[in-house]
């Protein structure tokens, strides 16, 4: 039996770690445009969810799971995050329809709720 050299061994390791990694990467992304693309809840109507003045991202975050607003806190937070908004959350009353997706959400939290 003969070994191949390790270079090759090397080559074929690297191109299956790219292969997975692309595999990995395709299915998360999936993940959150189905997150970010489907409605906060089944049901339809309205939810009022209050964000006291002088809350912090944390607890902003941790009101609108506890509310039903957001289903999943780790990938709303993150696409918060990356979108630049995770400072210039408001305070204030909203009213959060509920057909709604998190993107549609996310329009909504900078504006300072109900006037």
């Amino acid at each position: 039996m003969s070994q191949r050299p390790l270079g090759e061994r090397l080559r074929t390791a690297l191109r299956w770690l790219l292969l997975l990694s692309l595999l990995g990467g395709a299915a998360g992304a999936l993940v959150v445009r189905d997150f970010l693309n489907r409605p906060i809840a089944d049901e339809g109507g309205f939810r009022t969810v209050v964000i006291p003045k002088g809350a912090t991202f944390d607890q902003i975050m941790g009101r609108l799971v506890s509310m039903g607003v957001v289903r999943d806190r780790l990938l709303f937070s993150y696409y918060v995050r990356s979108k630049g908004y995770a400072g210039s959350l408001k305070a204030g009353a909203y009213q959060i329809d509920l057909k709604s997706t998190p993107r549609e959400l996310l329009e909504q939290l900078p504006g300072g709720g109900l006037q």
